[in-house]
């Protein structure tokens, strides 16, 4: 017997029953949940892919995955922030991290590599982190 099914004999919900509004708001919440486990494992499973001409980069991901995109009522101010770029809305969320954890930082294929990588050492020093600032090997491709 499945997990789903045990504990709705523990509760003595009838999930057969169709006219069950706790049968059918129990079964509601079992699916909503296993999509949201399923959705968790497929970021985390996209963000680890990488193509194979960047396998040489060995670069360590921090994946984040939030069980709840909008918060519930009285459930306390959501720590979601959002940013602007290029006209499109972007959701995140900060986290702490050591600084100092960071060995290299690694300049993705781009047209404008030393002015990108000149903004970058000023915001490192400005914060105090000494690292190594290299340029991808890969190339820029635009389809």
């Amino acid at each position: 017997m499945l997990d789903a099914q045990k504990t709705a004999s523990a509760l003595k919900i009838n999930v057969q029953d169709q006219s069950s509004q706790h049968a059918e708001n129990f079964l509601l919440k079992v699916c909503t949940e296993l999509m949201q486990e399923l959705l968790a494992k497929i970021i985390i499973s996209s963000c680890s892919y990488k193509g194979e001409g960047f396998l040489h980069e060995s670069e360590k991901r921090l994946v984040l995955v939030q069980n709840e995109m909008t918060p519930r009522e009285g459930s306390g101010p959501s720590r979601m922030k959002f940013r602007e770029r290029n006209g499109a809305i972007f959701p995140y969320t900060p986290i702490s991290f050591n600084k100092h954890s960071i060995k290299s930082i690694l300049i993705g294929p781009c047209s404008d590599y030393e002015f990108k990588r000149a903004g970058l050492l000023k915001l490192l020093k400005s914060q105090g982190i000494e690292c190594e600032v290299k340029q991808s090997a890969s190339s820029l491709r635009f389809t």
